[in-house]
């Protein structure tokens, strides 16, 4: 998440699925944190594999899968890192590719299982850099009549402007 000055003040950890629902292996994550900052120097992430457990009970365990600061080569876990590396979405097919099989668990649902191009890259980079529904549809430059900007001003429409954008003069 940034400020309005562009720099990076948060990062939000969603946390993985626990059920198979969506088609995704569950997973869990195992976060470590500094004890004096309260600030994660370390986050791993542990998946079940449904098929390799389906195939056998004895694969029904829960196995290490990656360390995210290592995984993308981060520096840290702090808000910049985070914001560089979803920079790195917008030319790194490879580095989108592996966080998008990452994010499904390595799923047999992975929705870019035959590449993610420009336009896929510059959505998730848009995902990745903004919480405010308001801001990532900025990001996606959602300026022309299609199904998506339909769905966007439909969803501000239901539960309505709750992000002001000009402060009102009091």
């Amino acid at each position: 998440v940034r400020s309005k000055d562009g720099k990076a003040i948060n990062v939000n950890h969603l946390a993985p699925s626990f059920t198979t629902f969506t088609g995704h292996n569950p997973s869990f994550r195992a976060i470590t944190l500094d004890v004096k900052t309260k600030l994660p120097v370390k986050i791993e992430t542990y998946t079940l594999n449904m098929r390799k457990a389906n195939l056998n009970d004895e694969n029904a365990k829960f196995l290490f899968a990656h360390e995210l600061a290592a995984e993308y080569n981060l520096h840290d876990l702090s808000p910049n890192s985070f914001l560089n590396l979803t920079s790195r979405f917008r030319t790194d097919e490879a580095t989108a590719l592996k966080y998008e099989s990452n994010k499904n668990a390595r799923g047999v649902t992975s929705p870019v299982s035959n590449g993610c191009d420009d336009e896929c890259r510059k959505a998730l980079a848009c995902h990745t850099s903004n919480s405010v529904y308001a801001d990532a549809r900025e990001c996606y430059s959602w300026t022309y009549y299609d199904q998506k900007l339909f769905l966007s001003y439909l969803y501000d429409f239901v539960f309505g402007p709750w992000v002001m954008r000009n402060k009102p003069k009091l």
